[in-house]
């Protein structure tokens, strides 16, 4: 059987290329070959690009972006470059397709198709937003005949009026997987077929297994605190005045990522530009402690076993990152702001506990990809 995966495999973005590659490994492991379909849009392209332009309204803004960006271009080029180097490496691609007909035209080579992880049925996720609804067909294995899996595909914040346009096509899955136990109530209660409630793939590999991959190993570094986020400059700014004085504070150096934002390093807080998603996993792995308000940074980090705290409530898609601290008994890691962190008490994470509850969801979640695709 050959097995074809569609997911948001090329986003300059640490956790979509990583759950890629651990959707990509484990699909290999149960069904011996995974071929990712390349599908790279002109709007992928264009909204992960060096310089952006945004449209209507605010394209004037991305013209004020870009001014500040062009102080590190350099360093975002060569970011953009080892992405693409990380990309070329990581996954097994078919012949590249820009626009869903490229697809239609070569997707039936496979016996079967996994659509999923990441926000690929998001109509707001970057990738999608400003594209036609066309442009989530693939996605959604509209139009294919061979057997249909999604494997926790995420739906994120759309409502239910825009989830109404998807159903028809997740009803003619053969296998329905969501990330988030609030997404799969909703869906559950509006699709004619079963939808299980699955882990993002990357925790389908273990913390052993993710350093055996890529050949990592702890305490490489100083002592420090990794501060990951997705903010904007204006926002980094003020955070980056706590994170100093936090550094002050505990003796401790920060290390800061924050790609969407053009920050520059201090004594006390080393800001990170052109890390690479290998390179990401090693600081995570590496830190003291982990502040984010990532996604991915957060589970990341859980997976590590890392002493982690989660930023929630300054979106609306934070619920993805609040439904699997809670569903582990995390909920206690899950702050405001920056602010917020240093008026609470901390506690050590059990994660003898936490591993348990992992373990569990690990091993169905393993085994509803295995019977999918057997």
């Amino acid at each position: 059987m050959k097995v074809g995966l569609i997911t948001y495999h090329s986003a300059y973005n640490f956790g979509s290329v990583l759950q890629a590659y651990a959707t990509q490994e484990v699909i290999r492991e149960i069904a011996g070959n995974c071929e990712i379909i390349n599908y790279r849009t002109q709007e992928q392209r264009r909204v992960y690009a060096i310089f952006t332009w945004a449209k209507g309204a605010n394209f004037f803004k991305s013209l004020a972006k870009n001014a500040l960006i062009l102080p590190s271009w350099n360093q975002r080029r060569k970011r953009a470059q080892k992405y693409e180097a990380c990309i070329n490496k990581l996954f097994s691609l078919s012949k590249e397709c820009k626009s869903p007909a490229e697809v239609y035209d070569m997707w039936n080579q496979y016996d079967a198709i996994v659509s999923g992880s990441d926000q690929i049925w998001n109509k707001h996720s970057k990738e999608l937003h400003f594209a036609s609804w066309e442009n989530m067909n693939p996605y959604l294995l509209h139009g294919y005949f061979g057997k249909k899996v999604s494997y926790a595909s995420s739906t994120a914040n759309m409502t239910d009026e825009e989830l109404k346009r998807i159903i028809p096509d997740i009803d003619q899955f053969d296998f329905v997987s969501v990330r988030e136990k609030a997404t799969a109530d909703r869906l559950r209660a509006m699709c004619a077929v079963d939808i299980a409630n699955v882990l993002d793939p990357t925790f389908l590999l273990t913390k052993r297994e993710w350093m055996e991959q890529f050949n990592l190993s702890e305490n490489q570094f100083e002592d420090y605190v990794l501060y990951y986020a997705l903010n904007s400059r204006r926002e980094l700014k003020k955070t980056q005045a706590f994170l100093r004085e936090y550094a002050q504070k505990e003796g401790i150096k920060v290390k800061m990522i924050a790609p969407l934002g053009a920050m520059h390093s201090s004594k006390e807080v080393e800001v990170l530009n052109d890390v690479d998603p290998i390179a990401f996993l090693n600081y995570i792995l590496n830190a003291r402690r982990v502040i984010t308000d990532s996604y991915h940074g957060t589970i990341l980090s859980v997976n590590f076993n890392k002493d982690v705290y989660s930023i929630c409530g300054q979106n609306v898609s934070d619920f993805r990152k609040t439904d699997i601290l809670t569903r582990i008994g995390m909920q206690d890691r899950i702050i405001s702001n920056v602010e917020h962190f240093n008026r609470i008490q901390h506690e050590c994470i059990d994660y003898k506990q936490v591993n348990s509850k992992l373990n569990q969801y690990r091993k169905s979640s393993y085994e509803y990809l295995k019977n999918a695709l057997l």
